[in-house]
C-alpha cells in the first residue's frame, strides 16, 4: 500500500484530502455523476479508474483503522501486563481477528481465524499425546529395568530414553 502509484494514475496522485473529498463525494453519487463531477473540476477520468482508485482508498482506509485498532490492543495489553504472555497475545490476538471479521461481515476471514484456532488446539492435543506417551515410555523403562536387574547403569538408561524419543517422533 505504501508503493508510489503510477505516473498517470491521476486520481492516486492528487493531495490526500483531495483524494478524500472524491471518496466522500463518491459515498453518495454513482460512478458516472463522480466522474462528471470530477471533470467539471478539471481532472478527466473514466469509470474504471475511478472505480478502482475508490477500492484501493476504501481498503487503505480499512487498514488503517485496522492498524489502528491493533495499536490500541497492544497498547492495552502492555499496560495490563507489561511482560505479555505468548498464550495470553494469541488469544488477544484471535479475539482481535474474530472481531474485525465479524465487524466487517467477511466469512472468510471468520472462516481462516477458526481454522487457525482449531489447528492450534490440535496440534496442543498431539503434543499432549506426545508427552504422555513419552513418559508412559520412560515409566516402562523404570519398571522393567527394577524388575530385571534392580537398577540400569545411567548411560544404558540414557541411551534406550533417547531411543524412545526417536521411535516417537519417528510416529
Amino acid at each position: 500500500m505504501d508503493r508510489k502509484p503510477r505516473a498517470d494514475a491521476r486520481l492516486k496522485n492528487l493531495p490526500a484530502a483531495r483524494q478524500e473529498s472524491i471518496a466522500d463525494y463518491a459515498r453518495t453519487h454513482s460512478l458516472d455523476d463522480t466522474v462528471a463531477w470530477l471533470r467539471a473540476d478539471g481532472v478527466a477520468t473514466s469509470s474504471g479508474a475511478l472505480s478502482e482508485f475508490l477500492s484501493c482508498w476504501r481498503l487503505k482506509v480499512q487498514l488503517d483503522r485496522n492498524a489502528s485498532a491493533a495499536e490500541r490492543l497492544i497498547t492495552t495489553l502492555r499496560a495490563a501486563s507489561p511482560q505479555l504472555d505468548p498464550v495470553a497475545l494469541q488469544t488477544a490476538g484471535q479475539a482481535f481477528f474474530t472481531a474485525l471479521a465479524i465487524e466487517q461481515q467477511d466469512p472468510k476471514v471468520w472462516s481462516a481465524t477458526q481454522q487457525i484456532e482449531l489447528r492450534r488446539e490440535a496440534l496442543k492435543l498431539e503434543r499432549d499425546k506426545f508427552q504422555a506417551a513419552r513418559e508412559a515410555a520412560r515409566e516402562a523403562v523404570e519398571e522393567s529395568a527394577a524388575a530385571k536387574s534392580g537398577k540400569l547403569d545411567a548411560e544404558t538408561k540414557a541411551e534406550i530414553l533417547a531411543a524412545i524419543d526417536r521411535k516417537l517422533v519417528g510416529l
